[in-house]
C-alpha cells in the first residue's frame, strides 16, 4: 500500500513554492492569519495601516474581557 501511494505522489506535478512577500512580512501574515482564526477579521490592508500607526480600531466598551467581569456577564 505504501508503495502504491509513493507513485501516485511521485507522479503528481507540483507547481513551485514561491514565497508571496519578503520574510520580513512573514510574522505580519502569521500574526493576521492566527487573529483572523481566532474571530478577529480586518483586511489586509486595515491590518497594516494598524501596524504602521500602532493604534488599533475603536472598540466598544464591552468588547474586553475585564468589561465583562465588571458588568457581572459572563
Amino acid at each position: 500500500m505504501f508503495d502504491s501511494v509513493r507513485a501516485q505522489l511521485t507522479a503528481l506535478e507540483l507547481d513551485p513554492f514561491d514565497i508571496p512577500a519578503p520574510a520580513s512580512e512573514l510574522p505580519f501574515f502569521e500574526a493576521y492569519f492566527s487573529n483572523y482564526i481566532e474571530g478577529t477579521e480586518f483586511i489586509v490592508e486595515d491590518a497594516r495601516t494598524i501596524v504602521d500607526t500602532q493604534r488599533p480600531p475603536a472598540r466598544p466598551q464591552n468588547a474586553t474581557c475585564s468589561s465583562s467581569f465588571h458588568s457581572g456577564q459572563a
